[in-house]
């Protein structure tokens, strides 16, 4: 599933469920619904005309403490490598490093390090402080900020450092990746007050163009300015980017002037603003269109002149498009016999050529993709992701059947011959687990992999973790992500500016995200697109996946799941309620509006599940029951094709209708029981890990949307009503979602159910 900005909650409950929920969001509540979607129609459209422009816009943001905190994930201080007695300065002569910043007083002085408890503290605990002192001057009195690479916006807790002074006035300058600039922002209307003394102000700085912040210089009127925090969002994406224009949607008073000034988001319009954000968060990415999308596969897409062939996106419904929202993502594995090893590679997907009169009839690329080198006797396959509904691939290897469509924003190129080859392979798996095993992550526990079921969704294993460059161009065009075309797009006079789009989905998110707040590795691989550089894949994914929960019992014959007091729940492997496999796809439950036992329209949503899934003959209309149909075409074949598709352990009829917990068990039931059950404080279930062990190291990192903690909050509480398990347990949903919103304790019960 996609996690551009997903899914499958109702707003403003939940922040973002991130599990695709298609076209079955609207008819949950038809009037919430389509003014959710309206937001974010509008919000595209906006994003659309300012990636038109080639200048980028700054706006600045006073924020509340809890706003910062639900949009960088991280409040605590930013210098505090630097211990200090109290009451001592430290001179520190400038530049001044700190992570991937660079601080500086623009060589007119030097900055201070101020120890805690020194009479003086923005913030709200005893931090060490970045100052540099003197009367107001930009140049003489400022702290300069210089990121190791343009990023989409800039955290600041700041103040003045002056005890019992006045209120005073901030004023920035800000450079961009392009070297452009805007100065004096703060100097004159709209003013950036400041209240002065020990009270903390809490600034969003956002570029609202495609180069990204390259540095920030900071100053106030007052003097002497401080810093307490310094925090950053990722370079730009489209993600950030629509959270801060859903920002602006909601406030009249915004004012953005391009190259010139600066916006400011007044506190009485901020909690609307939130309210916006939360709004739109809770939409799945493809709820803006609501689109289903032709992808022509090329011609012999396993071989190298076919994977360096571009992809070309085509309207199934008018929408389609890599530049407005519809993305389709491919990845490929690359199996070496020889070496023991697998590649990864990923094709260049581009809109198809236009047939508007008048319109140049070419694929819209702005780079030709990279032709691989294969090894001798490679097998390769495909996976592919989406941003919206249904993708359809097209083109004789399908018709073929080398390639498989039909699981919604799901699809696949010859998986059985790649996995049979791998499989055989024991120096292959020895060598993938001796990379990889034995890690441990800050909460003590194993790093979890795509299977665990403390970070899936209602539909795991989907989507890719991968990228590609989309140029500020009208009309946009695409390249591979890669380092040379970086260049190449930057180097170019004028230069082509261009943001970076994502596949977010449980693979990325655990590679990119999880990950790196539990200080994990993710297992990576050579890259072809990129030669010379190592990439996360689906493939190795899945396969270290196997390898952690005992499916190659030759090679590792333990498993990081069971009931020992550090194993895990899991593994969480597609059962036949997932999005994908039911028939049709997306007939999933409502999130019920009146709790349990459902009720008219959730009755009538949930049944359809029920019959979506293959039960004929339910016993209990608010009970999944019934006789479970196992033919061809049926739910559950289709759950053992995507198992098979993903390397995951086939499930039985038997197993199924008996629930008995193993991994032949495809039942919903016990997905439910096995995510969901909490027995105490401490038993390593999903709940015990998500809002108790990993809580504070996921508080503290953003998100895909927010911080990563309420992103996969969300979409915990979202996957409870998808997957129908008020049925299961006869409650309602167990999640706390304001507490999440607000990452204030308590979020779930002790005991559940």
């Amino acid at each position: 599933m996609n996690r551009t900005l997903n899914s499958k909650t109702q707003a403003p409950q939940n922040l973002d469920d991130l599990t695709e929920r298609g076209g079955n969001y609207t008819r949950r509540k038809v009037s919430r619904g389509l003014l959710i979607q309206r937001i974010g129609f509008y919000a595209v459209a906006l994003l659309t005309v300012i990636s038109a422009a080639r200048a980028d816009n700054v706006s600045i943001q006073e924020l509340t403490a809890a706003q910062f905190a639900a949009l960088f994930g991280a409040t605590s201080p930013t210098f505090n490598p630097i211990a200090l007695p109290p009451s001592q300065f430290l001179f520190e002569p400038a530049p001044f490093p700190v992570g991937s910043v660079t601080y500086d007083d623009q060589g007119n002085g030097a900055l201070f390090v101020v120890g805690p408890n020194q009479g003086f503290d923005i913030g709200t605990a005893p931090h060490q402080l970045l100052m540099d002192n003197g009367p107001f001057n930009q140049t003489a009195a400022s702290i300069n900020m210089t990121f190791a690479k343009p990023v989409a916006a800039v955290g600041l807790i700041a103040g003045d450092g002056v005890t019992g002074g006045g209120g005073d006035t901030a004023l920035f300058n800000v450079t961009f990746g392009d070297n452009s600039t805007i100065n004096g922002i703060g100097a004159s209307a709209p003013l950036l007050p400041m209240a002065g003394g020990l009270t903390p102000t809490y600034f969003a700085i956002t570029d609202l163009g495609s180069n990204g912040i390259k540095q920030v210089n900071f100053a106030d009127t007052a003097g002497n300015p401080t810093l307490d925090t310094v925090t950053t969002a990722p370079e730009p994406n489209s993600v950030w980017l629509l959270a801060i224009s859903i920002l602006g949607l909601g406030i009249g008073s915004v004012i953005r002037k391009r190259k010139t000034a600066a916006a400011r988001l007044g506190s009485g319009a901020a909690p609307l603003a939130l309210l916006a954000v939360l709004a739109l968060l809770a939409v799945p990415s493809r709820s803006f269109a609501q689109v289903n999308c032709n992808l022509a596969v090329p011609n012999n897409p396993l071989t190298a002149a076919g994977l360096g062939t571009p992809y070309l996106l085509s309207a199934g419904d008018a929408g389609c498009s890599q530049g407005a929202g519809s993305m389709a993502f491919a990845q490929a594995a690359i199996y070496d016999p020889a070496a023991h090893t697998i590649s990864v590679y990923t094709p260049l997907i581009a809109d198809a050529p236009s047939n508007t009169p008048g319109v140049p009839r070419k694929p819209r690329y702005a780079i030709s993709p990279v032709v691989p080198t294969l090894p001798a006797n490679a097998v390769v396959a495909i996976w592919f992701g989406f941003n919206t509904n249904n993708l359809t691939l097209t083109g004789t290897a399908v018709t073929n059947g080398t390639c498989v469509t039909g699981f919604g924003q799901y699809a696949y190129c010859n998986t059985t011959a790649f996995w049979n080859a791998v499989n055989a392979d024991t120096t292959l798996l020895l060598n993938t687990w001796n990379a990889f095993k034995g890690q441990l992550g800050t909460d003590g526990q194993a790093c979890p992999t795509a299977r665990s079921y403390s970070i899936v969704d209602q539909d795991p294993t989907d989507n890719l973790p991968v990228s590609f460059l989309l140029t500020n161009e009208t009309p946009s065009r695409t390249a591979q992500d890669t380092t040379a075309n970086r260049a190449n797009l930057s180097g170019r006079t004028p230069p082509i500016t261009f943001s970076t789009q994502i596949n977010p989905s449980d693979e990325l998110v655990v590679d990119r995200f999880i990950d790196g707040a539990l200080h994990c590795n993710p297992p990576m691989v050579a890259d072809l697109t990129d030669p010379g550089t190592m990439h996360a894949s689906l493939a190795v994914n899945e396969l270290f996946a196997g390898l952690q929960s005992g499916q190659f019992p030759l090679i590792n014959n333990t498993s990081i799941y069971g009931n020992g007091s550090t194993q895990l729940r899991g593994p969480a492997l597609v059962a036949i309620g997932d999005t994908f496999t039911l028939v049709p796809t997306f007939t999933q439950p409502n999130t019920p509006s009146g709790g349990y036992p459902y009720a008219g329209g959730d009755l009538t949503a949930f049944d359809n599940y029920v019959a979506a899934m293959g039960y004929t003959g339910q016993t209990n209309p608010q009970t999944i029951s019934g006789t479970l149909q196992t033919g061809p075409g049926t739910a559950f074949a289709r759950t053992n094709q995507y198992r098979a598709s993903t390397n995951q352990p086939l499930a039985s009829a038997s197993s199924t209708n008996a629930q008995d917990g193993t991994t032949a068990d495809a039942s919903v039931q016990t997905f439910c029981t096995k995510m969901y059950t909490r027995t105490a404080a401490g038993d390593n279930s999903p709940a015990d890990l998500l809002f108790n062990k990993d809580a504070a190291a996921f508080q503290g990192v953003p998100g895909p949307v927010g911080t990563l903690f309420q992103f996969l909050g969300n979409r915990f509480a979202a996957s409870y009503d998808l997957l129908g398990c008020a049925a299961v347990f006869g409650k309602g949903n167990p999640v706390n979602v304001p507490n999440v919103n607000a990452q204030t304790p308590p979020f779930y019960p002790v005991v559940f159910p």
